[in-house]
């Protein structure tokens, strides 16, 4: 009985589910991270937030765009013709993109679309799963990416970092 204990925080650590914890950027936004993703050290100047675990080869940008600035750019987009806008740049830097499992969805009680676009990046098979969410001042662009060979276990991980996704 005394080893039961250990034994268990044992099988526990070892099971591969990160542990996770909730981020604040700038009082602005709010999600959940899971451990190994740290600040970048070159980060996108665009982006919110940029979170990349080298290691493991992913990363997450949260790029935020003002419905104002792009009015004033004459930009008229919704949602769908924004996400759209998204798939296409990101397909556009992949060797042989595809894009599936596209559907729209609430994400921190805000109007969202999500997908999962595949491809080839230099020699790497690469992941992206993508959300595009509205909120009545902005567009938020979550955009996080993986080795290909690693979805099993990335791909649901990343996928709850954007569901948990939320505007302050």
């Amino acid at each position: 009985m005394k080893y039961f204990l250990p034994v268990l925080l044992f099988f526990a650590a070892c099971s591969g589910e990160p542990e996770w914890k909730e981020v604040t950027v700038n009082s602005r936004v709010q999600f959940a991270l899971p451990e190994g993703l740290m600040l970048s050290a070159d980060p996108n100047p665009h982006a919110l937030a940029h979170y990349e675990d080298t290691m493991k080869s992913i990363f997450l940008l949260i790029i935020p765009e003002s419905k104002d600035t792009m009015k004033a750019y004459e930009l008229d987009h919704n949602l769908s013709t924004y996400f759209d806008e998204v798939c296409r740049d990101i397909s556009s830097r992949l060797s042989g993109p595809s894009i599936h499992g596209m559907h729209a969805e609430k994400i921190g009680n805000q109007d969202a679309y999500m997908a999962i676009i595949s491809g080839t990046s230099g020699t790497k098979k690469v992941h992206y799963v993508l959300a595009g969410i509205e909120s009545p001042r902005m567009f938020y662009q979550l955009i996080t990416a993986y080795p290909a060979e690693d979805s099993v276990k990335l791909g649901p991980q990343m996928e709850k970092i954007l569901r948990s996704f939320r505007e302050l």
